[in-house]
């Protein structure tokens, strides 16, 4: 018989909106699957309740769930057991959350700067996660500094900035897949005058993911930000 492959690469198992996961609901909705087989159960999801949940969706429309690692076979076992594997799966993904929050909250206190290095600073290519100076914007920026404190504007700013054909942050920095501004604006001297980052300082911990199982962020009040 025909057979398909399901795949998320890189995508958080605690999240059931995978693109991979989606397209075999809907090919089971449309009729197209007998079988489903994963390595482990832990494959399908590691968020305990919408794991159980697909489960049930898999049993009402009569198709087979294999999970090779586990033994187990849906038209065969007993499910006695199966809402505690899937506990043990999320407890193992909350437990990696917690060290890797950890391990990162070490490396914020420790001054390293996580992340993408903002205009006018570069990764050091000798220590790890430490910002330098980038040599090519280093006037410009103490310029607009000088500027805005006589009482240049943001918008006069950005226009100024605009004519020495600098380019601008995104255009800079190119990553791939992020939308790039044209323009200079006052956005972006905006961003340079309030950052704390051209004093010195690394600004981080600004907002935390409300859980281990959600994409979602909340902002954090000032005295927990990690400033070093």
């Amino acid at each position: 018989g025909a057979f398909g492959f399901y795949v998320d690469s890189d995508i958080s198992g605690t999240c059931f909106d995978r693109p991979g996961l989606i397209q075999l609901i809907k090919a089971i909705n449309e009729g197209n699957v007998n079988t489903v087989l994963v390595k482990d159960l832990s494959r399908l999801g590691r968020n305990n309740g919408e794991t159980l949940t697909f489960l049930d969706f898999l049993r009402e429309k009569d198709i087979r769930l294999i999970a090779l690692g586990d033994n187990y076979d849906s038209f065969r076992d007993d499910d006695d057991t199966i809402g505690i594997r899937t506990w043990v799966n999320e407890h193992y993904a909350r437990d990696i959350s917690k060290k890797v929050r950890y391990n990162l909250k070490k490396k914020m206190q420790n001054g390293q700067f996580l992340g993408r290095p903002p205009f006018g600073y570069l990764k050091s290519g000798q220590q790890k996660n430490k910002l330098v100076v980038d040599e090519r914007y280093k006037d410009i920026i103490g310029e607009i500094f000088d500027l805005y404190i006589s009482g240049w504007g943001y918008r006069a700013l950005a226009e100024y900035v605009q004519s020495m054909d600098i380019p601008t942050p995104s255009q800079d920095k190119g990553y791939a897949g992020a939308a790039q501004a044209s323009r200079w604006n006052e956005q972006h001297i905006r961003r340079i005058i309030k950052s704390r980052v051209y004093c010195g300082d690394t600004v981080q911990g600004v907002s935390e993911k409300v859980s281990f199982k959600s994409k979602k962020t909340r902002r954090l009040d000032s005295e927990r930000w990690i400033v070093v």
